[in-house]
């Protein structure tokens, strides 16, 4: 009876060490993901602040408004785009950063529960 319990206390011991080098393969694997995309993150918003780079939207019909003329103009059938404030720009990349962070968490606890599921 004591060797089977011992037995069973030793294959318990290996299975929980091989759950433990997966978890921790894993987190290796999401901590530098993790890391390269929040480098490439603040480099988005350095270059947006500094005005290295902007972030623009295509627009259907450009119109154009001056303070002496409020006719406007327009150009038909004219892909145009127009460009985002940098305050703007900011809050999107925010934003986006703040979904890409919790999508990339709900795959890590996937990996996790879906190594764990395989043993």
């Amino acid at each position: 009876m004591n060797n089977e319990i011992a037995k069973r206390n030793e294959e318990a011991r290996a299975l929980e060490a091989k759950w433990q080098s997966t978890v921790n393969e894993l987190d290796k694997k999401h901590y530098e993901e993790l890391n390269h995309a929040q480098t490439e993150i603040n480099r988005l918003k350095h270059n947006i602040s500094t005005g290295n780079k902007r972030l623009r939207v295509a627009i259907n019909q450009a119109s154009v408004c001056t303070r002496q003329n409020t006719q406007t103009t327009s150009v038909d059938n004219a892909k145009a785009y127009a460009d985002i404030d940098r305050g703007t720009a900011q809050r999107l990349i925010g934003i986006t950063e703040r979904g890409d962070k919790a999508i990339r968490q709900l795959n890590a606890l996937q990996d996790y529960v879906e190594s764990i599921h395989k043993e």
